[in-house]
């Protein structure tokens, strides 16, 4: 529970696990389902989020898909970051 967030999913059969590679450490996530690959441009977090240190959490941008919808871009570094402290 990295991010402290209550579990939702009760079942590990029915989602994917993703592994991540940060500079010097990788792990392994949990995700509920794979959206998919593609080529997108990251645009920097809202000024609203980076004064609120919402890239302290791991997400370092966002990109905005075909369909209009917003997807935030993860940090390898920092989430494997995050966990180690987490871990200690």
């Amino acid at each position: 529970r990295l991010m402290k967030m209550e579990r939702s999913k009760k079942e590990f059969e029915r989602g994917i696990i993703v592994m991540i590679e940060g500079e010097s450490s990788a792990a392994a996530v949990y995700a509920d389902k794979l959206m998919g690959q593609a080529k997108v441009v990251i645009k920097p977090l809202p000024q609203l989020l980076r004064r609120l240190n919402f890239d302290k959490t791991g997400v370092s941008g966002c990109t905005i898909r075909g369909d209009g919808s917003v997807c935030l871009i993860i940090d390898a570094d920092t989430v494997l970051a995050i966990a180690r402290r987490a871990g200690e």
